[in-house]
């Protein structure tokens, strides 16, 4: 969404294929919220997020 990258295959690929088979399993898939809903519900509070964020760089 931002474009900032947390982890990648390259620094943690065992992590990254664990999280890879967790979110494809179609039991946890039933309970996870659509990219599209995600994506929305962030932006929405993204100014939120970042005032907070500031705030606390500042202490």
């Amino acid at each position: 969404m931002t474009g900032v990258t947390l982890v990648n295959d390259e620094e943690l690929p065992a992590f990254c294929e664990w999280a890879n088979g967790y979110v494809n399993d179609e039991t946890v898939k039933q309970c996870l919220r659509s990219r599209d809903d995600l994506v929305a519900y962030f932006s929405a509070r993204k100014e939120m997020y970042m005032a907070r964020a500031r705030a606390t760089l500042y202490k």
